[in-house]
């Protein structure tokens, strides 16, 4: 008998709810692109996926008070979730109008040292000419491993933007992290008896900041519990290079309130 040998199936453009369904895959495989380069550590490949005019708001570099505009700016927060090992795992997917929603899984170094195996978030993404116009992620803190995360990131920041500030002997930023009534004990002024206070505290940074201190958490030591934090630190410094050694190792307990 007769077989078919030729057989051509056409989308009716026309229909809405047929023309919406293509305008979703043709959404979703861009969303879906752009995970696909982070996971493999491709930069110029996510950014291949942005409008020169985006916006976004993710990651510590693109908040909702400063977002990130222009794909120069850009690019750093996508780098930084490069050397991240970002690996972003879409769990579900949904079209709203010309903006994509996206609940996805991420894994990476942050997770790891937050003792958890990952975190999620919400993408709202929105498009313009087959590119990404405006990308926001939010975390969704009612999930436990994410919350873990939020609160591990509350904790170790402060003390991670002290140690920046310090590298740049910028002392009033060390400075604007501490409580007024912050107590300060073991290195230089404050090793036989504690700093307390913020003037006497200063005195040790003034100190640091005059000695080049630069101060760096060994990686994948930062524990945090609650409102405590412990890590083990590297310093170098003026006195360990006349010392004739690179650094020497700290051990640091934090409490932030």
């Amino acid at each position: 008998g007769d077989k078919i040998v030729r057989h051509v199936i056409e989308a009716d453009r026309l229909d809405p709810q047929t023309a919406a369904v293509a305008n979703f895959q043709r959404l979703s495989g861009i969303l879906r692109q752009h995970y696909e380069a982070v996971n493999k550590g491709d930069v110029a490949g996510v950014m291949a996926t942005f409008a020169d005019d985006a916006t976004i708001v993710r990651g510590s570099l693109c908040t909702v008070p400063k977002p990130c505009v222009g794909k120069e700016v850009i690019e750093r927060q996508i780098g930084r979730e490069v050397n991240d090992r970002f690996r972003f795992d879409l769990s579900n997917i949904q079209l709203s109008a010309d903006a994509v929603a996206a609940r996805v899984e991420v894994r990476g170094i942050p997770a790891q040292n937050a003792g958890i195996e990952r975190f999620v978030e919400k993408h709202a993404v929105t498009f313009k000419d087959g590119k990404i116009l405006r990308f926001t992620a939010e975390r969704d803190l009612s999930d436990s491993q994410t919350a873990t995360l939020a609160n591990y990131g509350r904790v170790a920041s402060p003390l991670g933007r002290q140690n920046e500030a310090l590298g740049r002997g910028d002392v009033a930023a060390v400075m604007a992290e501490f409580t007024d009534d912050a107590f300060l004990q073991g290195l230089g002024l404050c090793i036989s008896t504690p700093c307390v206070g913020k003037a006497a505290i200063q005195k040790e940074i003034e100190r640091q900041a005059d000695d080049k201190s630069n101060i760096r958490p060994v990686p994948g030591t930062v524990r945090v519990k609650g409102d405590s934090l412990t890590s083990t630190l590297q310093m170098s410094s003026d006195s360990t290079k006349t010392a004739g050694v690179d650094r020497v190792i700290l051990s640091v307990s934090a409490e932030v309130t």
